[in-house]
């Protein structure tokens, strides 16, 4: 009878215990490595790797509906003929991770050691075209155009080529979107941004689309004075999206970036809305047509800086109630960190949202001169997802910290999950390249596709040391891919798939 009398507190306190333990999955949403692609390691591609041994790099990644993946950078245009990543790299994949056979493994586009192309900057599929959208160099020198190519889904053979951005100034790629509503057709628009005399503007150009995915110029560049950015102020595009579907309301195209006040050390999200015809929504969103936000920490160099733009419509095709969702990079008073914001359909911050319509996390908030901050780490968003079904938000990029000074100061992949509804964050992690169980490469996640199911795959890339034993390898940059999948129960990626 003592024997049981003592334990009965031990009872309590094992259940206290497990109560604590139920609680804290429940309130988290871990992501952790995806068992199911490439047994839960990063997918480490050969590309550039060979006699000459170039860096490539992944920048864009999509999935398709099979489990397929196609991923898009920047790769030398042959091992046998330059080390330098100035041509497109396609690659695919099945679910599995394991490259498709034929073309689509190595397929470096044009495979010439002269080509000019220094970003892909969208990548999207459309029936049985894939659209990749690049920054390139033209003939004069420094000046930058955005390249539009269409290739098959197939083959991999490319079908189509169009100079989407090119004028007497620079001009640099921010994404691609495609409208299809009965009241202007299939149209695809390409957003970037007109630089010149250190200023930047939205430049937009609308293609048409056929019931094949064959594409014609539908107009000149279009440059719509919208909002703050009308060609006296500094405005840095990053991003499109649409909203609307075949039936219901009109279409709406909303373009994302960075906005400067007045040169000031001082940059904000900006996000407009403009119609299928490109001309801005200046009765209906923020304050003609553009709504600006920013973090603004005390202490901070008011440096935020947006890099992805995702839109879901809640309403219904009738009446549309659009939530637009802005990431980026805030600076704050010791170390930056990430930045989310929702606006409503009518460009204000949505209160529902995090704190008063933004979530700020990673980085540090201490004060620059305290004894931590050399300890902090830095959290740097590079592209975001939303996948609708899942109401998450899935964020990748890296993270740069200095564990113990003085030490070598390490960059590893990072990826976050936000609650689209609430605006929680539900997981935040390191997710290190291991070399022989050493996370000693820099490691970089730069773009990030879901499949709506609890699953996302990021693609980026590794550098190896500048010390590395092979000096032909030193430094150089490798091309990766990773899944992540949901990991409700245990978080600790032990869970049946």
């Amino acid at each position: 009878m003592p024997a049981r009398l003592c334990t009965l507190p031990m009872i309590a306190a094992l259940l206290a215990s497990a109560a604590t333990a139920l609680a804290r999955p429940l309130d988290q949403d871990p992501y952790v490595a995806d068992p199911v692609f490439w047994s839960g390691m990063y997918k480490l591609d050969a590309r550039g790797q060979g006699p000459q041994n170039g860096s490539a790099w992944a920048q864009q990644v999509i999935r398709l509906v099979n489990g397929e993946v196609i991923a898009a950078g920047r790769t030398p245009a042959s091992a046998l003929f330059s080390t330098d990543a100035n041509n497109v790299g396609l690659s695919r994949y099945d679910a599995l991770g394991q490259s498709v056979s034929g073309p689509w493994h190595t397929l470096d586009w044009p495979d010439d050691p002269g080509a000019v192309y220094t970003d892909v900057a969208a990548l999207r599929r459309w029936g049985d075209r894939l659209f990749v959208l690049a920054d390139a160099v033209g003939a004069s020198p420094g000046q930058r155009m955005v390249v539009l190519h269409a290739f098959d889904l197939a083959s991999g053979g490319l079908l189509q080529t169009s100079v989407a951005l090119q004028g007497a100034a620079d001009f640099s790629g921010a994404g691609l979107t495609i409208v299809d509503h009965g009241s202007v057709g299939t149209r695809l628009v390409v957003a970037g941004t007109l630089r010149q005399g250190g200023i930047g503007r939205i430049a937009l150009r609308r293609y048409t689309l056929d019931a094949a995915g064959a594409f014609s110029v539908d107009g000149p560049v279009q440059l719509p004075a919208v909002g703050v950015c009308t060609g006296s102020q500094d405005c840095q595009v990053t991003a499109i999206a649409s909203a609307g579907g075949s039936i219901g309301a009109p279409p709406r195209l909303y373009v994302a970036g960075t906005f400067l006040w007045g040169g000031a050390p001082s940059r904000d999200f900006f996000v407009a809305r403009l119609d299928a015809g490109l001309q801005p929504d200046s009765g209906g969103f923020g304050a003609l047509g553009m709504a600006v936000v920013g973090f603004d920490e005390p202490g901070s160099g008011n440096e935020d800086i947006l890099v992805a733009l995702a839109v879901q419509n809640v309403g219904s095709a009738a009446v549309p109630d659009d939530r637009v969702y802005l990431v980026g990079n805030v600076s704050r008073s010791c170390r930056p960190g990430i930045g989310v914001a929702r606006l409503g359909h009518g460009g204000g911050l949505d209160g529902a949202f995090g704190s008063g319509g933004r979530l700020l996390f990673g980085g540090s908030g201490l004060d620059a001169g305290h004894p931590d901050c050399p300890l902090a780490r830095t959290d740097t968003a590079r592209a975001a997802v939303l996948s609708p079904a899942d109401g998450r938000l899935a964020i990748v990029g890296s993270a740069t910290a200095c564990a113990q000074p003085p030490c070598t100061v390490q960059t590893h992949g990072m990826s976050a999950i936000v609650d689209a509804g609430d605006g929680t964050l539900r997981d935040h992690r390191e997710l290190p390249f291991l070399f022989q169980g050493v996370a000693d490469r820099e490691t970089v996640l730069a773009a990030v596709a879901g499949n709506g199911a609890g699953r996302v795959i990021a693609a980026g890339w590794v550098r190896f040391p500048n010390d590395f034993v092979q000096p032909g390898l030193a430094g150089k940059r490798r091309w990766v891919l990773l899944g992540l999948a949901r990991d409700r129960i245990f978080g600790n990626g032990l869970q049946p798939q």
